[in-house]
C-alpha cells in the first residue's frame, strides 16, 4: 500500500508541478477571461457607427419628472457605451395592440404599481447593451422615486427592501432564452474534448515512456500490474478533476470581474446576482432567471460527463498504450478511438441545433463513446431534460467500470511485452492470456 501511495503522490506531483501545467492554466484563464469580457470589449470599441437610438417614452404614472430625468440619463448612457446613445422623446398615447414605431429604435411604456414603479419595452432594433444602460437608469429614476418626499427612516427602509423593477422587454419572438443556451451549448463540448484528450495523451505517453525506457521492468517488480494501472488512471483522473475545477473557478472569478469591475455600470442597489449579470449582458430578467435554474444541473453535468468519459477514455488509452512498444505504436493503435471522440465532439457542436427533434442524436446521446460529449449539449440547449441526462451519465459510469474490470487482466498480460506484431494479433494475445491466467 505504501509503494502504490509513493507511485500515486509521486506521478501527481510531478504533473501539478509541471511548467506545462502552469501555462496551460494561464492561457486558460486568459482565454476564459476574454470570452466572459467580451461585452465589454465590443462596448469598449464601439465607434458609434450606428448613431444614437430614438426611444419613445409614454409615461402612464403620475410622476411628471419622468422625461426630466430621463434626459439626464441620456449623457450617462451615452458614457457608458462610447460616443453611441440614446435619446428620449414623449409620446402622448400608445396602444399595445397597434402600434407604429414611427423612426423610433423603441417605445418605452412605462407604468405604476401601486407606489413603485414597471416598464414595458417595445423593440424594434435596439442592442442589447443599450437595452441594459436603459434599464439600469429605470432602476435608479424608481429609486429616485420611492425616495422622493421620504424621511431618512423612510429612505433606509426603503433601499433595504427594493427588489429589481419590472422590466419585459417585448422582441418580434421571444427566442432569447433558447438562443442563449443553445449558442453556449454548441461551445460546451469543447472544454470537454480538450481535457478528456490532454488526460488520455497524458496517460498513454507516461506507459508508453516507462516501457521504451524500461522503467516499467523496475516499476513492476516493486508494484504490481494491476495496481500500477490503478495509479496510472488514479493519478490522470485526479489531476483531470483538478484541471476541471481550476477551469471552473476561472471563469467564476471572470465572470465577476466581468460584472463588478469592467462591466462599467453603476449597479441600482437591492440587486440580486441574477439580476446583476442581466443588467451587465444586457438579458432579461425572466430569461436570465431560467439560465440560472438550470445552472446547478449543468455544472454537475458538465463534472460527470467530463469526469467519467475520461475515465473511460483513460482505461481503454491506457491498454492501448500497454501493447505499444513505441510512440509510433501508440499514435498508430490510438487513431480509431481519436475518430470516435472527434465523432462525438463534432455531434455536440452540430446536433444541438436539431437535437430535439432528430432521433439519431439523440440515440447518439447514450453511447457512452459519444455520451460525454454530446449529452451535457443537449441537456443545455433543452433538447434532452434532466432525467434523459442521468440515464446517459449511468450508462456511461456502467460501461467504465466494466470496461476497468474487462481491461485489467489484460493490461497485466501486455505491460511487459514488446510484441511487434499487428494490433489486432496483439489485443487477441492479451485477451486470451488474461482468460488462461484467471
Amino acid at each position: 500500500m505504501n509503494k502504490f501511495k509513493y507511485l500515486f503522490t509521486y506521478q501527481l506531483k510531478q504533473k501539478l508541478t509541471a511548467k506545462s501545467f502552469l501555462v496551460s492554466n494561464i492561457i486558460i484563464f486568459v482565454v476564459l477571461m476574454l470570452l466572459l469580457n467580451i461585452n465589454n470589449i465590443v462596448r469598449a470599441f464601439d465607434d458609434g457607427s450606428d448613431g444614437a437610438d430614438l426611444v419613445y417614452v409614454y409615461n402612464q404614472t403620475g410622476y411628471v419628472n419622468i422625461m426630466s430625468e430621463l434626459e439626464v440619463y441620456e449623457d450617462e448612457i451615452s458614457s457608458q457605451l462610447g460616443t453611441s446613445g440614446v435619446y428620449f422623446e414623449a409620446i402622448a398615447s400608445f396602444d399595445p395592440d397597434s402600434y407604429e414605431f414611427d423612426g423610433s429604435s423603441a417605445i418605452l411604456v412605462i407604468n405604476q404599481e401601486g407606489e413603485s414603479l414597471s416598464a414595458d419595452l417595445f423593440i424594434k432594433d435596439l442592442n442589447v447593451y443599450k437595452r441594459t444602460a436603459i434599464q439600469n437608469a429605470l432602476e435608479k429614476l424608481r429609486q429616485d422615486y420611492l425616495l422622493e418626499d421620504k424621511t431618512p427612516e423612510e429612505k433606509e427602509l426603503i433601499i433595504e427592501f427594493l427588489t429589481p423593477m419590472d422590466f419585459i422587454p417585448h422582441l418580434t419572438e421571444d427566442t432569447q432564452g433558447k438562443e442563449i443556451l443553445s449558442g453556449i451549448a454548441s461551445f460546451v463540448s469543447l472544454p470537454i474534448f480538450m481535457l478528456i484528450i490532454f488526460a488520455v495523451q497524458a496517460v498513454g505517453a507516461s506507459i508508453v515512456e516507462e516501457k521504451q525506457t524500461k522503467a516499467v521492468e523496475y516499476i513492476i517488480a516493486n508494484v504490481s500490474p494491476n495496481k500500477h494501472f490503478f495509479a496510472k488512471i488514479l493519478t490522470n483522473f485526479v489531476f483531470l478533476t483538478i484541471q476541471l475545477l481550476l477551469i471552473l473557478v476561472y471563469a467564476l472569478i471572470g465572470g465577476l470581474l466581468s460584472i463588478y469591475v469592467f462591466g462599467g455600470y453603476d449597479m441600482p442597489a437591492g440587486l440580486g446576482l441574477s439580476d446583476t449579470i442581466a443588467l451587465s449582458y444586457g438579458i432579461d430578467n425572466a430569461t436570465m432567471d431560467n439560465i440560472m435554474k438550470q445552472l446547478p444541473l449543468t455544472v454537475f453535468f458538465f463534472i460527470g460527463f467530463t469526469g467519467l468519459g475520461g475515465l473511460l477514455y483513460m482505461i481503454v488509452m491506457g491498454f492501448v498504450a500497454s501493447i505499444s512498444t513505441s510512440n509510433e505504436d501508440y499514435g498508430q493503435f490510438q487513431t480509431p478511438l481519436m475518430m470516435l471522440m472527434l465523432g462525438g465532439f463534432y455531434a455536440a457542436m452540430f446536433g444541438t441545433m436539431f437535437g430535439d427533434t432528430n432521433i439519431i442524436i439523440k440515440i447518439m446521446a447514450y453511447i457512452p463513446v459519444f455520451s460525454p460529449f454530446m449529452a451535457p449539449s443537449l441537456y443545455l440547449a433543452g433538447a434532452f431534460n434532466w432525467i434523459e441526462a442521468l440515464i446517459s451519465l449511468m450508462i456511461l459510469a456502467g460501461t467504465s467500470l466494466f470496461m476497468y474490470k474487462l481491461i485489467m487482466p489484460m493490461y497485466k498480460n501486455a505491460i511487459l511485452s514488446y510484441s511487434t506484431d499487428k494490433m489486432t494479433v496483439r489485443i487477441k494475445k492479451a485477451f486470451s492470456r488474461s482468460k488462461h491466467n484467471k
